[in-house]
């Protein structure tokens, strides 16, 4: 019984010295506000530092669309720390039902009736792909509204949130944070200097076996958290391509997938179609080359001390000894040499597969510090 005491009291008092005396949530909501189209709007700004923005949820089909910018500014900066799209950071890279004509939204998502002013009513028809959906992470569980992120963001001193959309409307927004709120990724606290960073290609037409580097940073300490592909060509053959990544200053690569659709833990080519989880989701699909999809790092981290370099492909070949048990790769300009049984040899496309130019959009995240 005395050690069964000793063991309890030894738990409660470890809890109770992890846990910051200087906890203190902050909350901000805004109802039925309007936007006006290509305007810089604030919607939050937050001076006591050190803290962290733990939840946002945003609605609106005008104002938060899948055209919408959002932009952070830290510790007084007059550029933005993170400016990304709305809709890509949420691992949605493409809305089938919502275009842009001559500069007007035209959407089967989100149609309205409005009155002159906060309580108008909306009326949606047509179909919005895959909602509801929701992770712990991320979500977009309302036709024309109800994208949400839990995704921590740090800023040291001070933020200011705004945003821009081509377009006027009405829009909702909740935002929550923590000041000296710890940050814990998988089962690791990070330090407190820790900062999310958003590494981002909004647009790139990819050559055919052609190699991109999608994210890249030096001298620093971190961990990948997530990324967001989106991409589109005449037929999926350029998922065949792997993810790599170049950690400390290595010279040979390591895989992190055996192909596009498996390092977003899905199979042949999306077989099972949509699908949405804490790890990995595929949030748009359609033939013949169209898909976006993401995938979180929470669980299997992988983290660099001085460098990394992730690295994307427009497809390739199905046969190439790198892929087996004791294949070696490097990458010198746009070839892949590998190390095989018979020496060092170029990657080469195989007879019969053909591959296409690809149009892709990328978002990394990492921690670093």
């Amino acid at each position: 019984m005395k050690l069964l005491l000793v063991v309890l009291a030894t738990y409660f008092l470890h809890c109770y010295a992890e846990w910051p005396a200087n906890l203190k949530t902050f909350s901000h909501a805004i109802k039925g506000a309007y936007c006006n189209p290509n305007q810089e709007i604030e919607i939050f700004k937050y001076s006591r530092g050190p803290a962290v923005i733990t939840e946002q949820w945003y609605t609106g089909a005008e104002c938060f669309g899948p055209s919408t910018i959002i932009r952070y500014y830290m510790d007084n900066n007059i550029k933005p720390y993170i400016e990304m799209n709305l809709y890509l950071a949420h691992g949605i890279g493409f809305v089938s039902n919502a275009n842009e004509v001559n500069g007007t939204l035209k959407s089967k998502m989100a149609t309205s009736d409005k009155e002159d002013g906060p309580g108008y009513k909306r009326k949606f028809n047509g179909d919005d792909p895959g909602v509801p959906w929701g992770t712990k992470r991320i979500g977009h569980t309302a036709k024309g509204g109800g994208l949400y992120n839990t995704i921590r963001l740090p800023f040291q001193k001070s933020i200011r949130i705004t945003f821009e959309t081509p377009y006027g409307g009405y829009y909702w927004y909740i935002v929550r944070g923590a000041e000296n709120y710890p940050i814990k990724i998988g089962d690791l606290v990070l330090p407190k200097s820790a900062m999310l960073k958003l590494y981002k290609i909004e647009k790139y037409e990819m050559q055919p076996s052609e190699y991109v580097v999608v994210a890249s940073t030096a001298n620093k300490t971190g961990l990948l958290y997530k990324v967001t592909l989106a991409a589109t060509s005449s037929d999926f053959n350029y998922l065949e391509a792997c993810y790599r990544a170049l950690i400390d200053d290595a010279s040979d690569f390591q895989f992190l997938s055996s192909g596009t659709e498996d390092f977003f833990l899905s199979a042949f080519y999306y077989s099972g179609g949509l699908f949405h989880t804490d790890h990995a989701g595929l949030t748009f699909l359609q033939n013949p080359g169209t898909m976006s999809a993401y995938k979180f790092f929470e669980d299997d981290p992988v983290f660099f001390q001085k460098s990394f370099k992730l690295i994307w492909r427009c497809g390739e070949p199905k046969d190439n000894d790198c892929y087996q048990p004791g294949g070696g790769c490097y990458i010198k300009g746009n070839n892949q040499y590998c190390k095989t049984k018979d020496g060092m040899q170029v990657h080469k496309i195989p007879h019969g597969v053909q591959l296409a130019k690809t149009t892709m959009r990328s978002y990394v995240w990492t921690y670093e510090w």
